[in-house]
Parts: C-alpha cells; structure tokens; sequence
C-alpha cells in the first residue's frame, strides 16, 4: 500500500531540506565557526565531515522511501556544489596562502592552489547553470554521470585532509608540506569537472538533434 498524499510530502521534506539542506547549513556553520575562531578545531571538523556523508545519506533516504524527484536531483547537485565551494575558500582563507596585507586578487592568484581552487569553483558554477537549463527544458539528469561523481570524490579527498592538516597545525607548515598532493588532487577533481560538463553536454546535443 502506497503512502499518502501528507506522508509522501513530508518524506520529500525530510530529504530535501532536512538532508540537503543542512549540507548547506553545514558548510555556512563551517565558515562562521572558522571565521569566529581564526582557526579549525575538532567540532568544526565533525561538521565538515558530517555534511559530506549528508550526501551519501539523501541519496539513500531518497531511494528507500522512493521519493526521487528531478527537483530533488537539482537540489542535492545545487547543495555539493555550494558545500564544497564554501569549504575550499574557507580553508583556502585561513591557510598561510592567504596574507594579510595582500589584495584578495594577489592571495588568490599568487599560488597554484589558489588558481585551481578558482577554476574548480568557476567549473562548479558552470555546471550549476548547466544543470537549471536542462532543468528548464525537462533534460535534467537525475544521477550524476561517473565523472562527476569520480569528481566529488576527489574534491574530498583533497578537502578533507586540508582540513587535518590544519587542525594538526593551525600555523600551516603541515598543509604546505603537503600542498604538492592538494594541488594534484585539485588538478584531478578540474579535469574530471571538466570532462563531466563535456557529458552533459554531449547528452544535450544527443536528446536534440
């Protein structure tokens, strides 16, 4: 027997802005806190960590109470992009990369891994605006394609010890031991971004022609 009407609305509430939503509410509690604190501690970090497996558990909710919707789909696409923005900069801000007394165009385009974590931010931007035009046509795509998800995968695993590093050793001499991997896995997360867009556009031309 089928749900009713009031019980499949608030599954989809639960989902959406229950599940979704607080990765969102996640990663503004993550940039407050750090912005309050100057630094990273241990709670900040369960926060982090807590809006990236929001996303595994969404997904899953979703599919268990069978509530997928396309407006759903848009919203937990919408909700990852935002959440890793918003961690890379806020890490990026409170790293040694970041000095003071320097124009916010000389702290972001004077290191490398300050020109990936751009262009990584622009690509997801550009996929955001993808994704509510094929929205508006009625192409969205309710399950990222490998690529993106390798993407998102690789975004964590670049965020995620950045964050350790920091909470290890606020001053940054651990992160820029280290700031050779980030910068690669950065790298890779651009280009698997990239290839990503490349599908969906290529799924776009298909369904048009």
């Amino acid at each position: 027997m089928g749900d009713s009407s009031f019980i499949r609305i608030l599954k989809l509430l639960v989902v959406n802005l229950g599940v979704t939503g607080s990765r969102v509410f996640s990663a503004g509690y993550f940039a407050y806190a750090v912005y309050q604190l100057g630094s990273i501690n241990f709670s900040i970090l369960l926060v982090g960590i807590y809006g990236g497996l929001s996303d595994f558990f969404d997904g899953l909710l979703a599919r268990w109470w069978r509530v997928e919707t396309k407006t759903g789909a848009l919203l937990d696409k919408g909700a990852d992009k935002i959440f890793i923005a918003v961690i890379a900069v806020t890490l990026y801000c409170c790293s040694p990369l970041w000095r003071s007394g320097f124009s916010w165009w000389e702290n972001i385009w004077g290191s490398q891994t300050g020109k990936q974590l751009v262009m990584l931010v622009g690509q997801e931007l550009a996929l955001s605006v993808f994704g509510i035009l094929l929205a508006a046509l009625r192409e969205t795509r309710r399950e990222a394609n490998i690529f993106g998800k390798a993407k998102m995968w690789a975004e964590c695993a670049s965020l995620l010890p950045w964050t350790w590093w920091l909470l290890k050793d606020p001053s940054g001499t651990v992160f820029l031991k280290n700031i050779n991997t980030i910068n690669f896995l950065l790298f890779v997360a651009n280009t698997l971004a990239f290839i990503s867009f490349l599908c969906y556009l290529s799924d776009h031309l298909k369904k048009s022609k």
